[in-house]
């Protein structure tokens, strides 16, 4: 209670989660058991963060344990840092959202995922859907105080054919006291063999994120034609003379990706196909949702980056 409140007494440290990650490893493959693999990408070379070694200890083993508890039988739980940088375009499309640097701290599972009714309540204390003797309904309350009283901000995905994604960012420790907006990062507009620059199809159901992603192509001379279906992204690649990109969220609502690219791949046999998705691509692969071959990009990400590897998908041989 006292972590959710915020009032719990803390000593904070500079920590690199990388190492921490790696260093909770057999604790957290014990507590979740041998029927569950649990991966780790702790990334490389990260910024350290301002926390509490003992809050990040609760932090993991809350969201391992309510991880494990989503998974019936055997599954997956895969944990993930990064370091992240959010520039004003995709900081607009979530209200948490600001721009500048983040080191994401990442916990996904295989399990049944959430319904939006249950999703919209898992922080409150006392919450819960395990039945009773199971759980206190604090697990979740307590993550999510610790991670406020560290001035980071966490965001939840899930999809009931997919699992549950729990995301944390925080702030590199040589950032928290900047007050000043991080620049845009730059890049290059892609080069093109011709005067015609790329297309490209996009498809995402959320509209704000729609418009950002469009918008950001367009910014570096690509043009975008942007949809929010599948059956409007198969219309629209009917009507388009030339496309050299699908840009494609993995989990479709009633569809996904894979499928969907496919279908596409059959009127542009030589367009490329590049994903983006919350959750990892070990998740999606273990779900079919997309090849294991595929390229896919985590959310969230910026401009640059977005542009940056679908340049590199289009060079591809």
């Amino acid at each position: 209670m006292l972590g959710y409140a915020r009032r719990q007494v803390v000593v904070q440290g500079r920590v690199r989660l990388d190492r921490c990650l790696q260093e909770h490893e057999p604790l957290l493959q014990s507590l979740i058991g041998e029927d569950i693999e649990l991966r780790l990408q702790p990334g490389e070379d990260l910024p350290e963060v301002e926390l509490d070694p003992s809050q990040l200890h609760q932090v993991l083993t809350n969201l391992c344990a309510n991880a494990r508890d989503a998974i019936s039988g055997f599954g997956l739980i895969v944990l993930e840092c990064r370091l992240i940088r959010i520039d004003e375009e995709f900081a607009g499309c979530e209200t948490e959202w600001e721009p500048g640097p983040f080191v994401e701290l990442k916990v996904s599972d295989s399990g049944e995922g959430m319904k939006d009714a249950v999703r919209q309540r898992i922080f409150e204390p006392f919450f819960s859907t395990k039945e009773m003797g199971r759980g206190t309904g604090l697990g979740l309350a307590t993550v999510y105080g610790i991670v406020k009283q560290c001035r980071g901000k966490i965001r939840v995905a899930s999809e009931g054919r997919v699992g549950s994604s729990f995301s944390i960012l925080l702030r590199p420790a040589e950032n928290l006291r900047q007050t000043t907006k991080a620049p845009h990062a730059a890049y290059d507009k892609p080069e093109t063999a011709g005067a015609e620059s790329p297309v490209v199809l996009v498809v995402e159901p959320r509209a704000d994120l729609l418009r950002a992603l469009a918008r950001s192509l367009g910014d570096h001379g690509i043009t975008a034609r942007a949809v929010r279906t599948p059956e409007e992204a198969l219309s629209a690649a009917k009507e388009l003379e030339k496309l050299d990109l699908l840009l494609c969220e993995a989990v479709l609502p009633d569809s996904n990706g894979r499928d969907l690219a496919i279908q596409v791949e059959h009127l542009h046999p030589r367009m490329r196909t590049l994903f983006y998705s919350e959750f990892p691509c070990p998740i999606l692969t273990r779900r079919n949702l997309i090849d294991r071959e595929a390229r896919c990009i985590p959310l969230p990400v910026n401009s640059a980056e977005l542009v940056r590897a679908i340049c590199d998908c289009m060079a591809e041989d």
